[in-house]
């Protein structure tokens, strides 16, 4: 049961990162305490574990990519299109 908690708790606090990163520019309307939503520890190791993926995540996407890539001439090509997309698109929403 506890598993289960502290994972909801983890894709919570990996919403709350995404969330204050796109709506941090808005000012509230009412005062918000200190108490309220995680703690800046917390949020700090969130946005660290989304940045830094796990060594054990890189070892076993690189396995997969291998058996895919067997068939597949152009899927890392189309991967890092895919990939320049996504970072131009971060960036242009932390522009904005």
């Amino acid at each position: 049961m506890s598993f289960h908690l502290r994972l909801h708790a983890d894709e919570l606090l990996n919403i709350c990162v995404v969330w204050k990163k796109k709506v941090g520019c808005i000012p509230c309307a009412w005062p918000v305490t200190e108490s309220w939503g995680p703690s800046d520890e917390a949020l700090l190791q969130a946005t660290h574990e989304q940045v830094q993926p796990s060594f054990r995540e890189e070892d076993d996407d690189q396995s997969e990519e291998e058996s895919d890539n067997e068939g597949h001439l152009g899927y890392s090509e189309i991967r890092d299109d895919e990939l320049m997309d996504a970072i131009e698109e971060i960036a242009l929403t932390d522009e904005y």
